[in-house]
């Protein structure tokens, strides 16, 4: 195959190249007719024994009277004339019995022995070849069978080989895979310790922020969802809102009698500001949020604007003595006072 050429196989040992051993049969046959060969001829006019394939005669006398070829002659026998070989003519000075092939007719049984094992030898041979051919068609169909199983073994195998690759591919994405979870596992390790740090200082910080929260409990009430707390340091009255609105409050707001009950009783010893003012226009007292004042507390003789400069309000006058109800008095703006401030309780 890689040549060209046909490869030889164990089948060709049961079926002989019979075309080849003719062929090297006959080219041997043709080196030793040339070398042995010797120009043949015969004169005209020469007494020969002729070969007769019609008679018991197997030679016959003759004479020859032309030649038709290198090697073919015409001869006359009996009156006749008769075409011939040379191998089938024979000078008439030999004797017949020198040829080869010359047989006496007793010779006729043997001939016919030679036949009848021939014949026999023909039986054993055909009967040979058909067990031969039975078991060559046995061994050509186990060959066929595998082959068969060749071809099967050979998918099954390029099977196995598809899946091996789709395993191995499998096995790869896997691996990527365990590797990015490796890393976000090792991501939120590290995110889980770092809240931790961070929980941890929240906790420091609610700590703290509780005991600022106790401290402030103090001085804080709660009334009506409102969440009243007094600041720590005395402040004119412009820096104490400021203190407020730092908390996310603003200074009270005073709307109603039981509001201002509350205060008095919740912060009645304390003088501290309050969100009401008439800096803008002197008796026009406004609120934080710019409403108007609707509802007064004022104690006694009070707003007095004394000397011209008071105009911002506190609650607890102390000169109100035992009164818990109308307690304001109108103070310079930049007197220090405590603050008191108001927030939602909904803002927390």
């Amino acid at each position: 195959m890689l040549f060209g050429r046909r490869v030889r196989t164990r089948w060709d040992l049961l079926r002989p190249d019979i075309q080849s051993r003719v062929l090297r049969g006959q080219e041997t046959m043709v080196a030793n007719s040339k070398r042995n060969s010797v120009i043949r001829a015969l004169p005209l006019r020469a007494a020969v024994w002729v070969r007769d394939f019609s008679g018991r005669e197997k030679w016959l006398p003759g004479t020859v009277i032309d030649k038709t070829g290198p090697l073919s002659y015409r001869v006359e026998v009996a009156g006749n004339v008769w075409r011939r070989h040379i191998d089938h003519l024979l000078c008439r000075n030999t004797s017949p019995q020198a040829r080869p092939d010359w047989e006496p007719e007793t010779g006729s049984r043997h001939y016919r022995l030679a036949a009848v094992c021939l014949g026999l030898l023909c039986v054993l041979l055909l009967a040979a070849i058909t067990v031969l051919w039975v078991k060559f068609t046995n061994l050509t169909r186990e060959r066929d069978q595998l082959q068969t199983s060749y071809t099967s073994l050979t998918t099954e195998r390029d099977q196995l080989q598809t899946s091996y690759t789709s395993l191995t591919t499998e096995r790869d994405q896997l691996q990527t895979s365990y590797t990015s979870l490796t890393t976000e596992r090792d991501k939120l390790q590290t995110n889980n310790d770092n809240m931790k740090n961070e929980m941890g200082q929240f906790q420091k910080e609610k700590e703290m922020l509780q005991k600022k929260l106790s401290e402030l409990e103090q001085n804080q009430r709660c009334f009506q969802n409102r969440f009243y707390y007094i600041s720590t340091n005395k402040k004119s009255w412009s820096e104490s809102k400021q203190v407020c609105k730092a908390g996310g409050a603003d200074l009270v707001i005073i709307n109603s009698r039981a509001e201002q009950e509350f205060i008095s009783k919740a912060f009645g010893s304390s003088e501290a500001w309050i969100g009401l003012t008439d800096s803008h226009t002197e008796g026009d007292w406004k609120w934080v949020d710019n409403s108007a004042l609707t509802t007064e507390f004022w104690w006694t003789g009070e707003p007095n604007d004394y000397d011209g400069n008071e105009d911002c309000a506190i609650t607890g006058y102390k000169g109100a003595g035992s009164e818990r109800l109308s307690t304001w008095a109108d103070y310079p703006c930049d007197h220090p006072v405590v603050g008191l401030c108001e927030k939602s309780l909904t803002e927390f």
